[in-house]
């Protein structure tokens, strides 16, 4: 994928010339009336744009992503999302290009002269007698630009709302050589240990006691946590469901809890009607008439009556995106991924040429790629209080996170198995855009990782509790004791409001069996930001007639190229 983004980062590049080129060979064309260097950055936009939504859709790469480290200075995202970072980052590098790099004596000069004398160098139409001058306005523009989002920042308090108690889990199964190759049920039994060790120690400590903590009100598995792949129209029947099911109704401390596990499940069609695949997503079992279709999911248990509406805010009854089933009060919906991933859960382009499909499957029989089915829609999972039930990848597209709060998400929750890129910084890339989704959203977010980092996030894209590579299993993880301890401590101190609070979200972290587990407390909130209101598009068409008119302005003086 890095190959092939860099060859499709080479198109705004290329427009950049060929437009350059065109002007030079047609002065008098409407284009020239346009800077070159202001279209550019609306090509790029325009680019960032489309490449988040096709089958080779990979918004890893954006430029806005690049601020995931330092939260503090786009709390604007809350308004543009990652557009604008993208925006800004151009036009800071082109302002700096032209300071730097352009001799000052070709640049600037009017179309119209008055007595064959060049009149004095301007930008947009403010006379600059040194190049300090020049400078100082964009230092100026990062300075207004940074004091905006520390007032954001500060006007943004991560405890306003309803307090809600979560418990992420870590497992820590190596997805080469464990993950998919033990017992599904002794690895359920061993998540659902790790959980209940969480649970009492919640209810028991002297810490909570002390500081009144609640309940503990949702629980989180991290992705593909139930290993075989559950009926979609028979949940109950599945041995994985059946054991949450029974462990989450007879215990008392659950009585007001949520679980959310990631799981892999399938929908089987048999094809009576019409020939052909019942959906595109389908795949042809051994009996020529019954198909079958896979789905990453995300399975919502809870204490709960039927919802009003089993299928969401957009019912379609056709195909209906979440399936209830009742046992002893019990509500099951599920939510089936819908960014998925291109090469490893789809295949690019197989509806436009179908042929792609066929050559994947005679390269390895066994690949489900092409294959995995998705929801047409984002789906909030819950009951009162809903969360997104966000699957790995889809925690990068800041667009597609909105349609969850946009359907009742109060908190945002990633699920994901983060093990698949070793000790890297891609792990670490994942959890740190995530971030920006909070800050997109004003929303608390909770990972639960397989490995990887699991951990909280406050809506100002503060981490208030996060875990390290492997941590829980001594033999994988690479931090000595030491370091993890400076680690927290550090972290604890950052994340105290108030100084007489010792800790202000009741933080608990414990390790037991290699496994890991993380509780705090969040505050939950129906706001919805403008970047939500309003979405890419709309900013994106902001955007656009701000550089346009840019473009148009700066057009009077020329560049040589």
């Amino acid at each position: 994928m890095l190959f092939i983004n860099s060859i499709l980062m080479l198109l705004p590049f290329s427009l950049f010339r060929l437009h350059a080129r065109f002007v030079k060979k047609n002065p008098l064309s409407f284009f020239s009336k346009l800077d070159v260097h202001w279209l550019f950055i609306l090509v790029w936009l325009l680019y960032e744009f489309g490449h988040h939504r096709w089958d080779l859709s990979w918004p890893w790469l954006c430029l806005g992503n690049a601020f995931s480290g330092m939260t503090w200075f786009v709390q604007w995202y809350s308004i543009t999302g990652t557009q604008g970072g993208s925006c800004l980052i151009l036009i800071v590098n082109y302002w700096l290009f032209r300071g730097l790099i352009i001799d000052w004596n070709t640049v600037f000069s009017e179309r119209s002269t008055t007595k064959n004398k060049p009149s004095p160098r301007v930008l947009f139409g403010l006379k600059i007698a040194r190049k300090t001058a020049y400078f100082a306005c964009l230092v100026g523009l990062l300075a207004i630009i940074t004091v905006l989002s520390l007032a954001m920042r500060y006007r943004t308090n991560p405890t306003e709302g309803t307090p809600y108690r979560v418990i992420s889990i870590q497992p820590n199964y190596d997805p080469f050589e464990e993950k998919f190759t033990l017992p599904p049920m002794e690895m359920m039994r061993q998540m659902w240990q790790t959980t209940y060790s969480a649970i009492q120690e919640n209810s028991s400590s002297s810490s909570a006691k002390r500081e009144n903590a609640p309940p503990i009100n949702c629980i989180l598995w991290p992705e593909t946590s139930l290993i075989n792949s559950v009926n979609v129209d028979f949940m109950q029947g599945d041995e994985q469901v059946d054991f949450i099911l029974q462990k989450f109704s007879t215990d008392t401390l659950l009585r007001d809890a949520q679980i959310l596990v990631g799981a892999n499940m399938v929908q089987w069609d048999q094809s009576t009607k019409t020939p052909g695949k019942p959906n595109p997503a389908a795949r042809q079992s051994n009996d020529p008439s019954l198909w079958y279709t896979v789905f990453n999911s995300a399975l919502m248990f809870s204490h709960t009556e039927r919802l009003k509406s089993p299928i969401g805010n957009n019912p379609q009854p056709e195909q209906p995106l979440i399936a209830s089933q009742a046992n002893k009060k019990i509500h099951v919906a599920f939510y089936h991924k819908s960014k998925l991933v291109p090469g490893t859960e789809k295949l690019p382009f197989s509806q436009t040429f179908p042929f792609l499909e066929q050559l994947a499957v005679s390269l390895d029989e066994n690949s489900t790629t092409g294959s995995l089915g998705k929801s047409n829609q984002a789906i909030a999972l819950g009951k009162s209080k809903k969360t997104a039930p966000i699957i790995c990848y889809e925690s990068i597209y800041g667009d597609y996170v909105s349609e969850f709060v946009k359907d009742g998400a109060q908190w945002l929750s990633i699920i994901t198995n983060d093990a698949w890129w070793n000790n890297t910084p891609g792990h670490k890339q994942h959890f740190s855009y995530a971030k920006l989704r909070a800050i997109e959203q004003r929303k608390w977010v909770v990972r639960s990782a397989n490995t990887g980092i699991s951990g909280f996030i406050d809506p100002r894209g503060t981490s208030t509790l996060e875990s390290i590579w492997y941590e829980g299993r001594p033999q994988k993880m690479e931090t000595s004791v030491g370091s993890l301890e400076n680690f927290r401590d550090h972290r604890k101190i950052l994340t105290t409001t108030h100084p007489q609070a010792t800790d202000p979200y009741q933080l608990q972290i414990r390790s037991e069996n290699n496994q890991l587990s993380l509780c705090q407390t969040i505050y939950l909130n129906g706001n919805k930001t403008l970047y939500n209101r309003l979405g890419d598009t709309v900013i994106l068409c902001l955007l656009s007639t701000i550089l346009l008119l840019f473009a148009y302005f700066d057009s009077r003086y020329y560049f040589r190229l």
